[in-house]
């Protein structure tokens, strides 16, 4: 008898040890949330369960991409509202691959102190805080998980682009200076030169290329249609 107890008692503790810790126990609602609404059910009106028919369920499904809360648009604000405080002029947008949450957090802290934000909000808010802005276009890329890293330098492009190529977790799919998207092509080649004001000395060469071009394309015309008319003076 003691022998059935003891294996009986045996097997439930084992059994209980053998189930896995990645399935979640369900935890019911709050006490306090259960007893306010048992108190509030006389007063709001009863809700009327039915099951919607597969049309009705894929117009709320549209309506639940297409439509915005109130929250959704408050927190499209906030994030609005941060990015123009923060003064970021830099903007990397990536795809957001799987990865422990204590990686990323761990990362995210160490991009932190060299001044690089991260954050991760879904595609539907970060569609509405570049709506009517010059960075409306970079809503095409936003599909599926994505993450962007902000910072405030300019001159912290080099930094931006080696930080996200250490990460496994976020594929660069473009970036943005200012009001202006750059392709991963184009930022990596200016990540490696040494200063940007090259890049500045550049634009100013090629400016003034263009203008000398300009203006001996000009003074060439001008003297061959005053030649070409003293030619014709001589004549007559």
């Amino acid at each position: 008898m003691f022998q059935r107890i003891f294996q009986t008692t045996f097997q439930s503790v084992s059994q209980i040890r053998n189930v896995s810790s990645k399935y979640i126990r369900p935890h019911p609602r709050p006490y306090k949330r259960r007893l306010f609404e048992a108190a509030v059910a006389p007063v709001l009106p009863e809700e009327e369960k039915r099951c919607p028919s597969l049309r009705e369920h894929k117009e709320m499904i549209k309506l639940s991409y297409d439509e915005y809360s109130i929250v959704d648009l408050a927190l499209a604000s906030k994030v609005k509202k941060w990015i123009v405080d923060e003064e970021f002029k830099v903007m990397a947008y990536c795809q957001y691959l799987p990865v422990q949450g204590r990686t990323k957090h761990l990362q995210t802290n160490q991009l932190r102190l060299k001044d690089i934000q991260v954050k991760t909000y879904s595609n539907k808010i970060m569609k509405k805080v570049f709506e009517n802005t010059p960075l409306q276009s970079i809503n095409v890329i936003l599909h599926g998980s994505n993450c962007i890293f902000y910072t405030k330098d300019i001159t912290q492009l080099s930094t931006l682009v080696g930080e996200i190529k250490k990460i496994n977790w976020a594929v660069p799919l473009a970036y943005s200076i200012d009001d202006r998207i750059l392709s991963v092509d184009e930022c990596e080649s200016l990540a490696k030169l040494p200063s940007l004001d090259c890049v500045k000395g550049e634009t100013v060469q090629i400016i003034e290329r263009i203008s000398n071009d300009l203006v001996n394309s000009i003074s060439h015309h001008s003297d061959s249609l005053a030649n070409t008319l003293a030619e014709i003076s001589t004549k007559k």
